[in-house]
């Protein structure tokens, strides 16, 4: 069980998709990424730093999950970000009119993905 929401000065607790759980999450960006005016959670993780005997734990691309007016969120399926590697930041930037996120791995170079309305 995962929580999340706020809900006056107090938080509930719900449960997020299966696909929260597919690899360890480094970091939530929270933003309205589709400005609908809801606020949306961009999930990033993966960890291969660790044991051969476990394996790597690599099943998060950039999880996108959409809130709505009730404070559920649902993963959303068609997501743009395609993020391989151990991600271990994500940041919104904001360039004149122009919003971003950046997106921080370990051992790797920064990828920007672009913040545009009805995406």
């Amino acid at each position: 069980m995962n929580s999340i929401g706020p809900k006056g000065k107090k938080f509930i607790s719900q449960e997020l998709p299966i696909e929260a759980q597919f690899s360890p999450i480094a970091d939530i960006a929270i933003e309205d990424i589709d400005q609908d005016g809801y606020l949306d959670l961009i999930l990033g993780g993966n960890t291969t730093e660790i044991a051969s005997y476990f394996g790597s734990y690599q099943g998060n691309w950039g999880l996108i999950l959409k809130g709505d007016a009730n404070g559920v969120f649902k993963t959303f399926k068609e997501s743009p970000m395609k993020i391989r590697g151990n991600v271990k930041k994500i940041k919104k930037l904001t360039v004149g009119t122009s919003n971003w996120l950046v997106v921080a791995k370990n051992n790797s170079s920064l990828e920007v993905f672009t913040i545009s309305k009805n995406r």
